[in-house]
């Protein structure tokens, strides 16, 4: 696979698709408009700890109990945070109020939230109550909420999205027989185990090796690449078995590496960079 086109798949996983319509670009979920008086709450586009029935609260502000956003004159002790005032919704981070999805709800048994919003997921800010989306398993998104609940969007190796199943790595029931629950950031999600191991180089038979396939959108077995670690190349198969063409600027051959290893593989200053999909490589 080439560098930047695996890359671009590891920012999505990232981000885990809140929006991610291109394939090569991360999204993020809309921060909403704000403004002293409030705003009215696009479907969607406004953070949880400001919305305020048809409102967007400003940040600092807390929605009150005449459903109008109000600045506090005080601020309860356990709510300062630096300059700001956190609402009941937000917790103090670095001196700034942000959501406190710990538990706010489940986007895989799908309880914390009143229909019509569900539970949705994202590796960047957690769980959230958001409008349900209608988009079926293996149906095209372009964001996690389009998809039904109980879904992310990831990507698809096209340059688009689609709909995969999420699951708890620790649990059982939601993945199908022929698939496992990749962990992935506190969560997972489920596919098909891949043909080969990476790093292990397993899996393959003869003078074969395994490598990242975009054709397959996935790891496969291949005639054995040549170009040595720290050699530019152009995709994974140029190189050496045991090694991809990855790198921030520019494709080299580097090492594959297990990112959930208890003991980096990596020399010495350099990170395994985690592709999400239980792979990674040493750049």
């Amino acid at each position: 696979m080439s560098f930047v086109s695996k890359v671009s798949m590891a920012v999505c996983l990232a981000m885990a698709l809140w929006g991610c319509g291109s394939g090569k670009t991360p999204g993020t979920a809309d921060a909403g408009t704000k403004s002293d008086a409030g705003s009215q709450a696009d479907a969607g586009s406004c953070p949880t700890a400001q919305s305020c029935g048809t409102i967007c609260c400003s940040t600092g502000q807390v929605c009150g109990s005449n459903g109008q956003c109000e600045t506090p004159t005080t601020c309860p002790a356990d709510k300062v945070c630096g300059t700001e005032c956190c609402t009941t919704a937000q917790t103090c981070s670095a001196g700034t109020c942000v959501v406190n999805t710990t538990g706010a709800c489940d986007p895989i048994q799908l309880t914390g939230c009143t229909a019509p919003d569900a539970c949705y997921w994202s590796s960047k800010t957690g769980e959230a109550c958001k409008p349900a989306g209608s988009a079926a398993l293996g149906d095209a998104c372009s964001a996690t909420t389009d998809c039904a609940p109980g879904a992310i969007c990831m990507s698809d190796g096209a340059g688009g999205g689609i709909c995969i199943a999420l699951c708890d790595p620790n649990g059982t029931g939601i993945c199908t027989a022929t698939e496992i629950c990749q962990a992935y950031k506190g969560r997972g999600y489920c596919r098909t185990p891949p043909a080969c191991n990476p790093f292990a180089q397993t899996g393959c038979t003869g003078a074969d090796a395994c490598y990242w396939d975009d054709a397959a959108f996935d790891y496969a077995c291949g005639p054995a690449g040549t170009t040595i670690p720290g050699a530019p190349c152009t995709v994974d198969s140029d190189c050496t078995p045991g090694n991809g063409c990855y790198g921030a600027t520019a494709g080299a051959c580097v090492a594959y590496c297990d990112p959930a290893a208890a003991t980096s593989t990596c020399p010495a200053g350099i990170t395994c960079q985690d592709f999400g999909d239980g792979t990674g490589a040493c750049y």
